[in-house]
């Protein structure tokens, strides 16, 4: 499941996190897989992700927006630079019903606990 929550830009004590596959912040850390980025009309999820919930093609994803509600969605498979890569079906109405912007800075983690990605929309500073 994803969740968004509204909270304050990242602070620097996150520098160890890595900027990889085209997000601003990735985590690699196993125990608390995590990414920041950009809201765009698609959300792709970053390797990490995938390889660690094992989703894939054929799985539904729960997406849980923090003061908000949680979502069921499916995948769709992409090759990315030959890659295969799964991005969320029905963003768009996510970002809709949730008030979220094309723009917004977002933060979402993926809830091992959960099977869930939980997404935080960040407030600007």
């Amino acid at each position: 499941m994803i969740i968004l929550y509204r909270i304050t830009r990242l602070n620097p004590e996150y520098e160890h996190i890595s900027n990889v596959e085209g997000y601003r912040q990735v985590s690699d850390d196993h125990n608390y897989p995590f990414f920041a980025m950009t809201v765009t009309n698609e959300l792709i999820l970053p390797k990490l992700i995938t390889d660690l919930s094992g989703l894939n093609e054929l799985s539904e994803v729960k997406i849980k927006v923090i003061k908000g509600n949680t979502w069921v969605k499916n995948l769709r498979t992409l090759n990315i630079d030959g890659q295969r890569r799964y991005g969320v079906v029905g963003w768009p109405d996510i970002l809709e019903a949730e008030h979220i912007s094309l723009g917004d800075d977002c933060f979402f983690n993926w809830s091992k606990t959960n099977s869930k990605l939980l997404v935080t929309k960040l407030q600007q500073s």
